[in-house]
């Protein structure tokens, strides 16, 4: 036996092939529901009574026991208020095991995980429940991840999107998600940059706004970012990370294009057109939107950019065309709707408003601007009591309103 356990060990190509081999000698020893629970555990990223009862298909009752055993054993450590979870690299270790050699189960898992987590709106589940959905339905799940990361940005919730991000990036690494969902994920880390710079010009304090430029240039240059942070305290500050995010950008396109990744090349010329749209430049804005839609037709962040353009322009009827064509690549897309219903509203074409506005709330609750602009719709057609009520609303989620 202490034979073959050597031979597997050496045998092991990877570190998480070696802890399972150990962990896999842990559970041989244990009863086979204990080992089963074990498995089950390493699917989500901590358990607790409850979670186990819908990872296991049982009952409270015995999800306490299995709970009560999985907690003796050294394999587990406690995970804040919200349960136990396994050491990381026996996690590893099973998770390269399930999705390896027993994928079916790992699936069976996940999916039950999704069901249990997807069903509270806390923060932290919504985080665990999107990166189910991911491992198990690729295309439901980006869609879900995009939306819930808008949603964390324009909430504030900024520790939630970081820890969705990371788990995300964790499907990556497992092969669980492919290079057009990496490219993603990518994506929503650097927005997630541009989300750190705007908060730190709304910052009042200068140690907190010089806090979110930091976060802003570990996004933009990781790489060098000892070097870069010194030229972020020696010089302008916004200056400084206007420069590193233009890098930033460049240097994506130019990887995109040796590569012939025509797909991503018009996403991040997208992204360009709207650094250049930040900076009031709407006319080399319009033509970046522009050259990101010859390259792919159907890139909304593209044609939500064109439309937003086309908006600062005065272009009204343009803007909602593209809008219309956002929102039919994705009807959750809840700033199309928004932002078509400011359209509306400066055509007059107040009912439109109204719709847009209503669809984008129920899609984001606390979508503050969708709210704020219900509101000066009411103004406008003279509905004062509406008018106040989205007005109080608006201020209740962003005093700054």
């Amino acid at each position: 036996m202490k034979r073959e356990f050597f031979e597997k060990i050496a045998a092991a190509d990877s570190e998480a092939q070696k802890t399972w081999v150990i962990t896999e000698a842990l559970l041989s020893s244990l009863p086979k529901e204990i080992a089963e629970a074990a498995l089950a555990s390493a699917v989500p990223h901590w358990f607790s009574r409850s979670v186990l009862a819908a990872l296991l298909a049982t009952t409270l009752k015995e999800a306490e026991e299995r709970y009560h055993d999985l907690q003796a054993l050294s394999i587990t450590e406690p995970f804040g208020n919200l349960g136990h979870a396994l050491h990381d690299l026996t996690r590893a270790g099973i998770l390269d095991h399930l999705i390896s050699d027993r994928k079916t189960l790992f699936r069976k898992y996940s999916q039950r995980s999704w069901k249990h987590f997807h069903q509270s709106s806390k923060s932290q589940l919504s985080v665990e429940a999107v990166y189910h959905l991911l491992a198990t339905d690729t295309k439901k799940g980006m869609g879900a991840f995009e939306t819930q990361m808008r949603r964390f940005r324009r909430a504030g919730e900024l520790s939630a999107a970081n820890n969705l991000i990371r788990n995300a990036q964790e499907l990556v690494e497992l092969g669980l998600l492919g290079e057009p969902e990496a490219l993603e994920i990518e994506k929503q880390n650097y927005y997630m940059g541009l989300e750190f710079v705007r908060r730190s010009k709304k910052e009042r304090t200068t140690e907190k706004a010089q806090e979110f430029l930091e976060k802003a240039l570990q996004i933009f240059n990781s790489k060098d970012y000892t070097e870069s942070h010194q030229e972020l305290s020696s010089t302008d500050p916004h200056d400084t990370i206007d420069t590193f995010q233009r890098k930033f950008l460049l240097d994506r396109l130019t990887e995109l294009t040796k590569s012939g990744d025509r797909q991503g090349e018009a996403s991040w010329r997208a992204e360009l057109g709207f650094a250049f749209f930040e900076k009031q430049d709407y006319s080399s804005a319009l033509e970046h939107f522009d050259d990101a839609l010859q390259l792919n037709t159907d890139d909304k962040r593209a044609i939500l950019g064109r439309a937003a353009t086309y908006f600062m322009t005065e272009e009204y009827s343009l803007a909602i065309s593209d809008f219309d064509r956002t929102i039919q690549l994705d009807d959750s897309y809840e700033s199309a709707f928004a932002n078509r219903g400011v359209a509306y509203q400066l055509k007059k074409n107040y009912p439109a408003a109204l719709a847009d506005f209503d669809r984008a709330i129920e899609l984001d609750s606390s979508y503050t601007g969708a709210i704020f602009n219900r509101g000066v719709t009411y103004r406008l057609m003279e509905d004062y009591p509406a008018a106040l009520a989205d007005f109080d609303r608006a201020i209740e989620l962003d005093p700054s309103y």
